[in-house]
Formats: C-alpha cells, structure tokens, sequence
C-alpha cells in the first residue's frame, strides 16, 4: 500500500506538534527499607562520646539452698561495664536553581521539596548500611571524620561467621536523623541546600579503638539504646 502524496504522519520530521506523552509519576525503583533503623531505640546523645553501662547478672543456680538460721556470707557485687560510641555525621547536600524551581517539571523532581525528600530517602540507607558494616569506631580530628562502630563490632562471643567471615572490629550503633535547610542568594540565581544530618551513637567498648570482648547478649543490649542527634 503506498500513502498518498502529501499525508502528514507521526513519522514526518516536519510536524512538531505533537505534544510528549511523558506520564507525572515518579517510578522510584531504588529499596528505601530500613529495617534495622526501624526496629532500633532511640535515645539521646549529649556529647561526641556517648557512654552507658551495661550489666550481667551471675548464672542462675539449681543449688542454692541455706541453712535455716545460718549466717550468711555476701555474694559478689553486680558491677557495671562501661560502653561507648562516638557520634558520627554525615549527610547529603540538594541544591537547585530559582530557574529550576519555577519550571513545570514532570513529577515535581525539579523541586527543592521532592530533592529533600529523595536525599533523606539516600541518607537512611547510608545510616542502614553503617550500622550493619564492620567498621570501628574513631575519634576522628580537625580533618578526620568521626566514626561510630557498627552493630556487628559488638558481636564478639557466640557468633557464627562461617568459613570465611572476619572477625568484628569495634562497636554499634543506630541512629536518628536530624535535617536542617539552609539557601543562597546570588542577583540572578537563588539556590537551596538541604543538609540531612545524622548523628550516631551508641556502644563501642570503654575503649572504641581497643575494645574488650562483651557477649551477643551485651550487643542486643546496646541495639536498644540508639541515639539522637549530637
């Protein structure tokens, strides 16, 4: 079948009003589930170094039976072990355009709003992903960044790695998150940063860099006691 002459079809370069068929949805395909974080306490942080202590109880006994009317002797003191952690920040940084702003973009991704959103989605699976690394903690310095010590540091007895996991390194953490917005102005263009802080502490051992060897069940303790912005 030939087309007559002169029949204008989608396919003509020349015809350039058709208007785009471009759906105002965003289809984020990224997993944004932070379990995790989720089922993590949450507490507060005063200082870069948050300390707590933790306490065992001695094993339960089947033979403890005494005299009637005998003295008695004075068992050991429950003392505590401190813990800590430093606070860790981090965060991601949005900026756009006045120009940008204004524009009639599809699904809003132009719009300070929908970056923020997108950089705090960003910012919790970073957290996530710390908080279940095996990484140490660190004091950090004037150009060294502070570190908290993962959850996974803290497992040190009672733990299977299998045939080829290593040995933790230092600590745990959880953490909350804290987002403050801050904007420029220039004469032609004004601009918007978001700046998504998060703060981390919770329990490395009384020495974060050199830690002693609490038990799976000292680290579940410290799982509870997230933290909060420092």
């Amino acid at each position: 079948m030939t087309i007559p002459t002169n029949t204008s079809v989608t396919y003509n370069d020349k015809d350039i009003s058709i208007r785009e068929d471009l759906d105002d949805m965003l289809y984020k395909i990224s997993p944004t589930e932070t379990p995790f974080i989720q089922m993590a306490g949450r507490g507060k942080a005063e200082n870069t170094l948050h300390e707590w202590l933790v306490v065992e109880l001695t094993a339960a006994s089947d033979t403890n039976a005494v005299v009637e009317g005998d003295d008695v002797d004075a068992d050991a003191a429950n003392n505590g072990v401190r813990y800590s952690n430093y606070c860790q920040l981090s965060d991601k940084v949005a900026q756009i355009s006045s120009t940008n702003e204004a524009v009639n973009s599809a699904g809003s991704l132009t719009k300070m709003a929908k970056q923020i959103a997108l950089k705090v989605a960003e910012l919790k699976r970073d957290m996530e992903k710390q908080m279940l690394s095996n990484k140490a903690a660190s004091a950090g310095g004037a150009s060294t960044a502070r570190r908290s010590a993962s959850f996974i540091s803290f497992i040190r007895t009672n733990a299977s790695r299998g045939a080829g996991g290593a040995a933790a390194v230092t600590g745990t953490c959880s953490v909350s998150v804290s987002s403050t917005v801050s904007s420029t102005t220039s004469s032609a263009v004004s601009a918007s940063a978001v700046t998504s802080t998060v703060s981390s502490a919770s329990a490395s051992d009384s020495s974060p860099e050199s830690p002693s060897s609490p038990s799976s069940s000292a680290a579940s303790s410290a799982l509870s006691r997230s933290f909060s912005a420092c």
